[in-house]
């Protein structure tokens, strides 16, 4: 399943004419933002690369853990004040190419996603040894377990985890992000496992 990231601004200027590669964005590209501890490249960065090419990316990508396939927009309109930084210095370059700038009139466009959506509230998390237990959620999608720096280590549907190593834990809620969004990390630290 990909992740949906929600209340993105509409930077697309029209549907006509878009034309699109596939690139991939690896872990050390340079222009993320960090993201509920992910590493998320987004919709609307201009990409400008002598191996993938020069574009407007067309969605959301997660690159905290591994290189991705993503589309790149390299011909189309776009609404220079809706990305996530601006392009107007590369403006004359990008119209040679076909990217062009959509000036915007009195139109005020809808984000992508709603800004309205709450987040998941916190589950509490027991520990009894090795085995890590929580509280379920009604409308959890899933439950990610991960390490101290967040780096996921299992997402599950169950309600508990048997960890194999003595260490701090982190546990939250997993949403649709149509409804919800994910819930704010719970900090469980095992000290003996048997």
């Amino acid at each position: 399943m990909s992740t949906l990231y929600l209340n993105r601004p509409n930077w697309l200027g029209s549907e006509v004419g878009i034309v699109q590669k596939t690139i991939t964005l690896d872990t050390t590209f340079a222009t993320y933002v960090t993201e509920n501890g992910r590493k998320i490249v987004k919709s609307g960065t201009f990409v400008n690369d002598a191996v993938i090419g020069k574009g407007l990316l067309w969605n959301d990508i997660d690159i905290t853990e591994e290189k991705k396939e993503a589309s790149l927009m390299i011909r189309g309109s776009y609404v220079d004040a809706n990305l996530p930084a601006t392009v107007t210095a590369e403006a004359t370059n990008l119209a040679a190419r076909g990217l062009y700038a959509f000036v915007e009139g009195t139109t005020t466009r809808p984000s992508f996603g709603s800004p309205d959506m709450t987040a998941h509230a916190t589950v509490t998390v027991t520990v009894a040894k090795g085995d890590l237990t929580w509280t379920s959620n009604t409308y959890a999608i899933a439950y990610e377990v991960s390490d101290v720096n967040k780096a996921v280590i299992a997402v599950t549907t169950a309600t508990g985890y048997t960890v194999a190593t003595v260490a701090t834990y982190n546990v939250r809620v997993l949403a649709d992000n149509i409804h919800y969004t994910h819930s704010d990390y719970v900090t469980a630290t095992v000290t003996t496992l048997a």
